[in-house]
């Protein structure tokens, strides 16, 4: 494996881990003696263990009764992972709005350094509409080919990883007449999709290389 695609797969699984708020799978991708720095609203913080970075986590995030990604990204800057997301987040004092910048050094497949950058909680007026979410990515890519009101990346996950189960958390969204933009590049998922499709209720509108879209089986009236 290249180290690219090292990087790669350990901002993909800090990103999936995040979205599920799993902290105990972040973990697994940071060495125990990790050195955080964190430059947020109205200070920094410090640690030299991956416990303490946890700690910041988990009062970001760890109390939060809905986190979805509205945006996200991984990218490589000289021998740096770089990973980027913004978030909508349900808490008890109502929706907010943050976004975070990491940048990480990587040795032996695990964190070993995470300079991060965030913006804070910000107040969003109202619960967020679907349109507002439509962004929500489990990879990398951020755009949409089509006139998609949701999309989302399953890179190249296999059966085995779960694609459909992240597919269907999107689709459970759609109402009459909304579609889903997939990007899928394991060859098992254009087997499976079909065959899941007709099974959950949704039709296989378009498919092009990579990319699919699929939408509410049209129910005609009686």
């Amino acid at each position: 494996m290249n180290n690219t695609l090292t990087l790669t797969n350990i901002g993909q699984a800090y990103l999936d881990a995040l979205a599920r708020r799993d902290l105990e799978q972040i973990e697994k991708l940071l060495h125990p003696h990790l050195r955080f720095r964190a430059l947020v609203p109205p200070a920094v913080r410090e640690g030299a263990t991956a416990e303490e970075a946890l700690f910041w986590l988990r009062r970001w995030f760890g109390t939060a009764e809905v986190l979805t990604l509205t945006r996200s990204s991984i990218d490589q800057v000289g021998d740096r992972l770089y990973i980027a997301y913004q978030a909508h987040v349900r808490r008890q004092d109502g929706w907010r709005e943050i976004a975070q910048h990491l940048y990480c050094v990587v040795e032996h497949e695990v964190i070993i350094d995470m300079a991060l950058l965030c913006s804070g909680f910000h107040p969003l007026p109202e619960k967020p509409s679907v349109e507002q979410t439509s962004n929500t990515l489990a990879g990398f890519s951020s755009r949409t080919r089509s006139d998609a009101d949701l999309f989302c990346d399953v890179g190249d996950k296999g059966c085995t990883d779960g694609p459909l189960e992240e597919i269907a958390q999107l689709a459970r969204r759609l109402s009459d007449g909304q579609t889903l933009e997939i990007r899928a590049s394991n060859p098992s998922v254009a087997h499976d999709l079909p065959a899941w499709c007709r099974l959950a209720g949704y039709e296989l509108l378009q498919q092009n290389g990579d990319r699919y879209v699929i939408g509410p089986q049209h129910k005609e009236k009686e």
